[in-house]
């Protein structure tokens, strides 16, 4: 009688080892990390770091700002540097998904001119 108790506890706990991975899957979202890709003839580059971003372009950083993720939804918003987007451009909304080390991103709104970029082609994870 107490093997199947001790069958059953070692069920769960590993059932609950294996919710709690997926668990902090799904909560730590958009891996932070730089992210490349070639586009409109140039290197750029796209570094998320805990709410904060960059981007360069060709090695030489044109945007900072800031981001909050909702599931697969990103809100950027620029806040810095001489390619920054100002005003009612400022800030853009993209469904993005990361899969195989690459980050492609899709848009629901944005005035913008980083929509260009961002939606040119999946950008690579590097490291």
């Amino acid at each position: 009688m107490r093997r199947p108790a001790r069958g059953i506890l070692t069920a769960l706990a590993i059932l609950s080892i294996m919710l709690g991975v997926v668990s902090t899957a799904t909560a730590a979202g958009l891996p932070n990390g730089t992210y490349e890709v070639t586009a409109k003839g140039s290197q750029w580059s796209l570094t998320f770091n805990n709410g904060k971003y960059s981007v360069s372009k060709d090695g030489h950083k044109g945007v900072e700002g800031k981001y909050a993720i909702t599931g697969n939804t990103i809100t950027m918003t620029d806040t810095g540097g001489p390619m920054a987007q100002t005003g009612a451009h400022a800030t853009g909304t993209y469904h993005w998904t990361f899969a195989a080390g690459k980050l492609t991103f899709s848009v629901i709104k944005d005035d913008g001119g980083r929509m260009q970029i961002l939606t040119a082609a999946p950008f690579q994870k590097k490291g």
